[in-house]
């Protein structure tokens, strides 16, 4: 696929030299990060050892989204979260309305050469088919526009 990227490129038509996989990985990773934002809440849930109540509890965490698919996100966060921990997210994208989901982090590592930072892997619990939909436009419009389809 990134091979077909490199032909296709203007420049490479053009007979003069085109860019490298890491210039094209780059542009796609710069791409979602300046266009799509995210609203991160930690779900906690609490219950009452004398009562039995539960209650669940949001804590709000900053961070980005550094990479997005129908099945999950790659989140960058200065919160270390837990395998398992579930999260709802609210993603931001241009031009569309948001999407709400629940999420359970598959992992978290800490971010190179970053103090206190980490990027986690999401998997998505729930999500709208309209929600859904929204995610699958997004990423073939940003597809189309990287040269990845014809």
């Amino acid at each position: 696929m990134q091979q077909q990227m490199h032909n296709s490129h203007p420049m490479a038509e053009a007979g003069q030299k085109g860019p490298d996989d890491k210039e094209i990985k780059r542009e796609r990773r710069r791409v979602i990060r300046h266009q799509c934002r995210v609203h991160i809440e930690m779900l906690v849930r609490c219950e009452s050892g004398y009562t039995g109540d539960r209650t669940t509890n949001t804590v709000e965490v900053k961070g980005r989204l550094l990479d997005l698919s129908v099945e999950g996100a790659m989140l960058h966060t200065k919160q270390n979260f837990s395998v398992g921990q579930e999260l709802r997210l609210t993603i931001f994208l241009p031009d569309r309305p948001a999407v709400v989901t629940t999420a359970s982090v598959r992992w978290c590592k800490p971010m190179p050469g970053k103090v206190e930072e980490f990027a986690s892997g999401a998997l998505f619990l729930t999500v709208s088919r309209e929600g859904l939909s929204v995610i699958e436009a997004f990423l073939k419009e940003l597809e189309r526009a990287l040269g990845n389809v014809t």
